[in-house]
């Protein structure tokens, strides 16, 4: 049974496996995956309200999903945390009868691996995905695929919602 070099760092003690740990002070998180995340949370806890770190880009997205009515409603919020405040973003999923409208949303675009359509490919594939919702973020900023269908062009696949 093998264990990880963490684990035997932990229980042997670090200088035996030349391991020194350190603590981040601040971590960044990839803020669609993010989103993604508190989405599923939500979904899956049957509770449509779930909070997410306040940023900018965050917001962004948030208004996007809300407009193409994957989230149902969202309000921007504070709380006194550790002797500053804290913002947030409350969002409610889209559910009607305990049952979420889009019941998946799944992230195509990681930082490490982009995935690019062209316009072309997006007519095509529009045809086929139904009721299903593409976010592409594109020259324009981060679109739906009708609107990049509208201004005939393509981007980086961010989401498929479905």
């Amino acid at each position: 049974m093998s264990t990880s070099l963490i684990g035997k760092a932990l229980v042997f003690g670090s200088s035996e496996y030349r391991f020194d740990p350190c603590v981040l002070n601040t971590m960044n998180y990839y803020k669609p995956n993010q989103i993604q995340n508190h989405f599923h949370f939500a979904l899956s806890q049957k509770n449509p309200y779930s909070r997410i770190m306040y940023t900018k880009y965050t917001l962004y997205i948030i208004r996007i999903l809300a407009a193409s009515g994957c989230i149902h409603k969202y309000n921007i919020g504070r709380i006194f945390f550790k002797k500053k405040y804290r913002y947030y973003i409350g969002l409610t999923v889209l559910m009607y009868r305990n049952t979420p409208f889009f019941k998946s949303m799944r992230l195509v675009s990681t930082p490490s691996r982009k995935y690019n359509i062209s316009y072309k490919a997006l007519r095509i594939t529009s045809l086929s995905i139904g009721n299903s919702v593409i976010l592409l973020n594109s020259s324009r900023g981060i679109i739906t695929h009708t609107e990049a269908l509208k201004h005939k062009i393509g981007g980086s696949i961010l989401f498929v919602i479905s």
